[in-house]
């Protein structure tokens, strides 16, 4: 009878382990992913004061015309 508690509370601790490593994992990726779009979006937002200035010139060039 003992033998029979005693595996399932190591089965219980198992499972309570894999499904905790499941979750770091998972909060893992979403980190991540999290992490590529900020600094997608940094990179985006650098570039749109090179996009302003290329229509100012382009502009210009086109009043010359």
């Amino acid at each position: 009878m003992t033998i029979a508690i005693v595996v399932i509370v190591v089965l219980i601790l198992i499972y309570a382990l894999i499904t905790y490593n499941l979750i770091v994992k998972r909060l893992n990726s979403v980190m991540h992913s999290k992490s590529s779009i900020d600094v997608y979006l940094t990179q985006r937002f650098e570039l749109i004061p090179n996009l302003a200035d290329c229509v100012k010139k382009y502009s210009i060039y086109e009043e010359k015309l």
